[in-house]
């Protein structure tokens, strides 16, 4: 499917955005766009107010990242509004100068079109988490009596969640790791280490039907038992290098090995709500 791209005007300079219903932040740009802007300097066109500005330091699994952030004039469609704009070091959506989320954009609601919804297509409506400015738009779902963070990213090509995720799932449904250790885009750019999770029976959630998923194998976190690997012998005992517990975080971003399939994906400012439209299991 063809990405869709916004113009925007940012610093006085237009850009294009991918509509990325993934995306992290109201806008996210290349390291490129962001000096073609001269983001980094105190001074914008048409003001002399030094711009809000500031870092975001988060932790990608165990990996912790310092972005840029600054909060500019931002002018879509003729409606002009304060956006908060990060510019992550390594960021490359591989079309266009970044991506605008849904809720960016000076609409009611925002569609993303696949292909014509048909008569075996449900939609499936869900409510928006708002957990802040540098967040997707996640929603809630359960995994037995767990919930579990769930964010649809469509231009994602592999679903890939945390650990605990895997963790969580495999406690419900069964299923093993095989396959090597790779290094899979998370989020900000960052890669984290992860391999392949194979469930023995499909979770099935926001729409759409989960049966494997790349789970992130290094940010191990909370208690949940480790999934067993399915490349390993039978009698092979398998020692793990024992951590300080942290908070399990559970979450999956679902990619288009599970979205391709669906018609359209919708997000509605009144409610804040997500809507999925796939079809039916």
């Amino acid at each position: 499917m063809r990405q869709p791209l916004v113009d925007a005007v940012i610093a006085g300079k237009t850009v294009r955005l991918r509509l990325d219903f993934g995306a992290h932040a109201p806008i996210v740009l290349t390291p490129a766009a962001a000096e073609r802007l001269a983001l980094a300097s105190d001074s914008r066109p048409g003001t002399k107010e030094e711009p809000d500005r500031g870092t975001l330091l988060t932790r990608v699994g165990r990996k912790t990242v310092r972005i840029p952030w600054s909060r500019e004039t931002v002018t879509v469609e003729g409606v002009t509004q304060p956006l908060a704009v990060l510019t992550p070091p390594a960021y490359a959506p591989g079309i266009g100068d970044g991506s605008i989320r849904p809720s960016a954009l000076p609409c009611g609601t925002v569609r993303l079109e696949q292909r014509p919804a048909g008569a075996r297509d449900a939609e499936t409506v869900m409510r928006v988490v708002e957990d802040g400015t540098f967040d997707g738009l996640p929603v809630k779902a359960m995994a037995g009596k767990q919930d579990i963070q769930v964010e649809v990213s469509p231009w994602r090509r592999e679903t890939i969640g945390t650990a605990a995720t895997g963790g969580v799932l495999v406690t419900l449904l069964g299923g093993s790791l095989t396959g090597p250790v790779v290094e899979t885009p998370v989020v900000y750019g960052v890669t984290r280490p992860a391999r392949r999770l194979v469930l023995d029976r499909p979770w099935q959630v926001a729409g759409v039907a989960v049966p494997a998923l790349m789970m992130r194998v290094s940010d191990w976190e909370g208690d949940h038992a480790v999934p067993p690997d399915a490349d390993l012998e039978a009698d092979l005992i398998q020692v793990a290098k024992r951590r300080n517990p942290q908070r399990s975080f559970r979450l999956i971003h679902l990619g288009a090995d599970v979205l391709a399939g669906c018609a359209s994906f919708e997000w509605r400012r009144a409610g804040n709500l997500l809507a999925v439209r796939c079809p039916a299991p």
